[in-house]
């Protein structure tokens, strides 16, 4: 687990002494489903993974079991409308449509394996 910082809306994280022959990157937050994307690294052992435009992650797994499905939404509906971190998918402090609308945009999607 590492931690990641966030400037401008973009998220970084620095993961160091990555073991040689790693082939792939996952990535999984609160409220996200798990993605898995294939590693590329320099002859330094530096590259970078990039979870943005297809690759982001699909937001909506309230309960983190890496699929988004009825409990995720029965955690939504019970916080609807209102604020309640453990339902807020958009991170702007309330519960609503927007939240609504992710999870709705991503139900029944399953997670990467780790």
């Amino acid at each position: 687990t590492v931690p990641v910082g966030f400037s401008g809306g973009i998220g970084t994280a620095v993961l160091e002494e990555v073991p040689d022959g790693t082939v792939n990157l996952s990535a999984k937050m609160a409220w996200n489903l798990r993605r898995r994307l294939p590693a590329v690294l320099d002859v330094t052992g530096q590259g970078v993974v990039s979870f943005t435009g297809a690759a982001q992650l699909p937001g909506g797994d309230l309960n983190g079991n890496n699929l988004i499905n009825s409990g995720d939404y029965n955690l939504l509906s019970f916080s609807f409308p209102g604020v309640n971190p453990v339902a807020d998918i958009t991170g702007n402090g309330v519960v609503n449509s927007g939240d609504y609308n992710i999870l709705v945009l991503n139900w029944l999607t399953a997670g990467d394996p780790p």
